[in-house]
């Protein structure tokens, strides 16, 4: 009988028996056919994780299993932001979400299973009191894969915010071999989306023991560079075999930094005095050479670690000047080829650092979102499919949108992301007349949770629309929008390169910025435009803005930064000198009163 178990049970573990089966069933559901649990791996507030097999493909997996409790806001909006931010992700050093189902009240995410974290490999007994530290090429070549993973993430707009070792995962062929290891970051439950310009966020984000002193500080109008620091603190870690800052509270892991570092004056850190959490009897530390906390680390190390633990976080190195650092290549390691194309990126980022008149981050994020927006947009054609919806019922919702997101002082950009998200849903679903604005208020307020620090809630929404639909109903539609979009969620709106495009060229009167913008809004309206990409219709509306106040043809400038020639912009050229010369009869007003 055992041996009739044993063979039933290796029978039932083919393979081949599963490759029919897919991982996800048609309504979203986890098909658990497919999946075997192999062991249970942790357990935390938001829900519990398991090590999987996918029995169709032999993958190993890692299973995040989370409630989303229905009864109140529906999907929490970290899950929303983490999921939206990792689906468009292509990165060989962040972990990549393979499935996500996300029915009723439960959501489960899968990622390739990873059993090791660098806190793991920095403590291998579990003990803090018991760090090792760690080879210099293998931290040179761990610190490498996290800059790139880094720089990645910022030329998208994305701050991890949360950055540590236990954080990062660390795969290796061999248990006890750390010269073929690789990294990846995790856990993105913390990260945030920025735009240009930027807007305040909360500062109670990132493990203490890593946070940026500006955080500890009190500013909410925070950059990239708080995920430098907590990358310096990490680098200092693999150095040190322990972490450098162990602050048992906010003002005492202060304390330990200004210990260290010196306590800040206005010369190291210029508006220090002018912080939130500024105080007077700040204890005063002399500052001491970096060398006498790292005394194995080599010079370019220690020079590469300052630049990182920099207080002015407008001067602290970013992840793609630290990428071209001399420590990497101090000596030729054997982990890193040097390839002809890696050397000419490098040559050309430190020549365009030196004859561009624009911000670097600026042109980097204008060029992820270009290559986003032709990897991604596609021309929405929907109105002939749907059974009772117009044009003048789109441009209704739309119009109510914008009001709700005035009334509660959310970000413009909330009303262009909940207005996409609703033309893909209708792409996709018919949807009858009745149910339009419920629609648009599922899609406000998962817009909402990706872009506002305070979100617009399930309850608000329902007064808004006087109670036509009930707070369920929005929570279910949200559940099949999320899932209609695949959790698409983080895409380039015509607003964004408005914005880059006024950043990019010379300085313009503010009254051509204003009507650019309300030029803009009145396309978002409009449902004509939507056969136009957002770039073109954004290249526009400020071309326009610029010849109604200027009187003059598009700036070299701004073809120079948008790269269109006339050709490309005339069908939506045409569309917009239409609209803005009736813009006086348009019988919608929310956009007139902004």
């Amino acid at each position: 009988m055992t041996l009739v178990s044993k063979n039933w049970r290796e029978l039932t573990d083919e393979q081949e028996l599963y490759r029919p089966f897919p991982s996800v069933t048609p309504d979203g559901s986890v098909n658990w056919i497919n999946f075997k649990k192999l062991s249970f791996k942790c357990e935390g507030s938001e829900g519990e994780c398991f090590k999987c097999l996918e029995r169709s493909t032999g993958r190993v997996l890692a299973m995040k299993r989370t409630r989303i409790f229905p009864e109140e806001e529906g999907v929490p909006y970290y899950m929303i932001r983490e999921l939206g931010l990792l689906k468009g992700t292509t990165h060989d050093h962040i972990t990549s979400l393979e499935i996500v189902s996300l029915v009723k009240d439960e959501l489960h995410m899968f990622f390739p299973n990873v059993d090791r974290t660098l806190d793991d490999v920095i403590y291998p007994t579990g003990s803090c009191e018991d760090g090792r530290v760690l080879p210099e090429p293998v931290i040179r070549k761990l610190l490498y894969q996290l800059l790139d993973a880094v720089a990645y993430c910022h030329r998208r707009g994305v701050l991890h915010r949360n950055l540590k070792p236990r954080h990062l995962l660390i795969q290796m062929s061999e248990q006890a071999n750390l010269s073929d290891a690789t990294l990846q970051i995790s856990d993105f439950a913390l990260a945030r989306a920025t735009g240009i310009p930027g807007q305040a966020y909360t500062d109670e984000v990132v493990t203490r023991w890593y946070r940026a002193p500006e955080l500890l500080m009190g500013v909410v109008e925070y950059s990239s560079a708080v995920d430098m620091w907590s990358v310096g603190c990490i680098f200092a870690e693999m150095i040190r075999g322990e972490a450098l800052f162990t602050g048992v509270s906010e003002i005492d892991q202060l304390f330990q930094i200004f210990s260290k570092l010196s306590t800040p004056t206005l010369e190291t850190w210029p508006g220090f005095s002018s912080l939130p959490n500024y105080q007077f009897e700040f204890p005063h530390f002399e500052r001491r050479p970096t060398a006498t906390l790292f005394p194995d680390a080599s010079d370019l190390g220690i020079d590469l670690l300052a630049k990182l633990l920099t207080y002015n976080s407008n001067e602290r190195i970013s992840a793609e000047e630290a990428l071209g650092h001399p420590y990497f290549f101090d000596v030729t390691p054997v982990f890193f080829p040097v390839k002809v194309k890696d050397c000419m990126s490098q040559m050309w980022r430190a020549v365009a650092q030196m004859w561009s008149p624009t911000p670097q981050h600026l042109a980097l994020f204008h060029s992820y979102l270009r290559q986003t927006e032709a990897e991604t947009w596609a021309q929405v054609e929907y109105l002939d499919r749907q059974e009772t919806l117009t044009s003048t019922h789109r441009s209704l919702l739309v119009d109510w949108i914008i009001d709700v997101v005035d009334v509660f002082k959310l970000s413009p950009r909330t009303f262009f992301l909940a207005v996409d998200y609703t033309d893909r849903y209708l792409e996709f679903a018919t949807v009858g007349k009745s149910q339009l604005q419920l629609l648009g208020a599922a899609c406000l307020h998962a817009a909402s949770k990706m872009e506002d620090l305070t979100y617009i809630g399930v309850r608000d929404l329902v007064l808004c629309a006087d109670n036509i639909y009930t707070a369920t109903e929005v929570r279910e539609m949200e559940v099949k929008v999320l899932n209609t979009l695949n959790f698409a969620l983080l895409v380039p709106t015509a607003l964004d390169f408005l914005n880059i495009y006024e950043r990019l060229i010379p300085p313009i009167e503010k009254k051509t910025s204003m009507l650019a913008h309300y030029l803009v809004e009145l396309s978002l309206q409009e449902y004509q435009f939507l056969k136009y990409s957002p770039s073109v219709v954004a290249t526009c509306c400020l071309s326009r803005a610029m010849y109604m106040i200027d009187e003059g043809p598009m700036s070299k400038d701004l073809a120079n930064v948008c790269l269109y020639s006339w050709s490309d912009l005339q069908g939506c050229m045409m569309e917009l000198q239409k609209l803005s010369s009736n813009a006086s009869s348009n019988t919608f007003t929310t956009i007139k009163k902004r």
